[in-house]
């Protein structure tokens, strides 16, 4: 999916001309799963800060890196990198660099656009409580066998 299309409505600045036909092949928050011509989104966390691995996923070949406050730079981030109050920067190496105030529901954004929107073609059945969700499953389960439909 090319990424003018990816982040249509989502994402409001401006973004390089060299970079709106950039067709974008995988997603991933994971730099070990990242791939080439991919797009990484560094995600904060308790543990570990997504912001520490951008170096990896673009080693690995992610040309498009989205996190939250650019301008700190990550632990051991070797690649020059050109700040813009656009919002976006360029690397040297060819990494187009998006800042997003909130990269968890950018994310989940263009990962709902980027996929289809899946959870929209299934239907879920929620059970809560302290006790009886087994049992309420069950029973859930062979009610929609006995209607014919396919559950699991």
């Amino acid at each position: 999916m090319r990424l003018s299309e990816l982040i249509d409505g989502i994402y409001h600045k401006p973004l390089p001309a060299s970079y709106r036909d950039f067709e974008v092949l995988t997603i991933s928050c994971d730099s070990r799963e990242e791939q080439k011509d991919g797009l990484f989104v560094a995600l904060p966390g308790f543990k570990f800060n997504g912001r520490d691995f951008i170096k990896d996923a673009i080693d690995k070949g992610a040309r498009i890196i989205v996190c939250c406050h650019p301008e700190a730079k990550p632990k051991d981030l070797k690649v020059p990198l050109d700040f813009s109050p656009l919002g976006l920067r360029m690397t040297t190496d060819n990494v187009c660099v998006l800042d997003v105030d909130d990269p968890k529901y950018f994310l989940h954004c263009i990962g709902q656009r980027f996929y289809g929107s899946p959870s929209d073609k299934i239907k879920s059945i929620g059970v809560t409580g302290t006790n009886g969700k087994t049992t309420v499953t069950y029973l859930i389960e062979s009610i929609i066998h006995a209607a014919v439909k396919r559950c699991g």
